[in-house]
């Protein structure tokens, strides 16, 4: 890890050593600044809407894919349409590219693994 030159993993290292500080603060400000859009407030400040999971984060960050072994489905009308929600689940979902840089979209697929648990 002391020879890293990978910022995200310095930043890591430096969090889990020396915790929260101003600079980890500024550090992860930058990851955030690469990911999600500014907007102005309506005092001037510029503002970040971060809310988000780790797992977004680090393929974001990463670039890489990672699959989610939670799927949080609202059954209305229970288990006979369990299909549909699933099917619903995993519809390509476009999006507008958070980069500043960019101005296309980016979809966003869901996987479904080889097996599903139920919480009831």
């Amino acid at each position: 890890m002391d020879s890293t030159t990978n910022e995200f993993l310095r930043f890591c290292k430096n969090l889990a050593i020396k915790g929260t500080t101003k600079n980890t603060y500024i550090a992860r400000l930058h990851f955030l600044k690469n990911i999600f859009p500014e907007v102005d407030g309506i005092t001037g400040v510029q503002l970040i809407d971060a809310r988000c999971n780790v797992l977004h984060l680090l393929q974001k960050i990463k670039k890489f894919k990672i699959n989610s072994p939670t799927i949080i489905l609202s059954l209305n009308d229970g288990f006979e349409n369990l299909q549909k929600s699933l099917e619903a689940y995993t519809e390509p979902i476009v999006s507008e590219c958070s980069l500043i840089s960019c101005s296309g979209n980016v979809t966003t697929t869901r996987n479904l693994s080889e097996h599903l648990f139920i919480e009831t």
